[in-house]
């Protein structure tokens, strides 16, 4: 339940799902210029009730290709 509501806040937020599977979530954000806005991605990974979360400036993940 909480993933779920992690994620919905994120979608909210302005972020796109990049990748999503049971015990990991891999989210995008666009910068806008004429905002105060930075790309950014948001990496969450779950283990029973432990959440994990990375996220960084313009920068890639290990693994997704980018």
């Amino acid at each position: 339940m909480r993933f779920k509501k992690f994620r919905a806040a994120l979608l909210l937020k302005g972020f796109a799902v990049a990748s999503e599977r049971d015990d990991r979530l891999d989210l995008r954000r666009r910068a806008y210029l004429l905002q105060d806005d930075w790309p950014m991605r948001v990496s969450v990974r779950r283990d029973g009730n432990r959440f994990e979360v990375d996220y960084c400036f313009a920068c890639s993940f290990p693994g997704d290709g980018s």
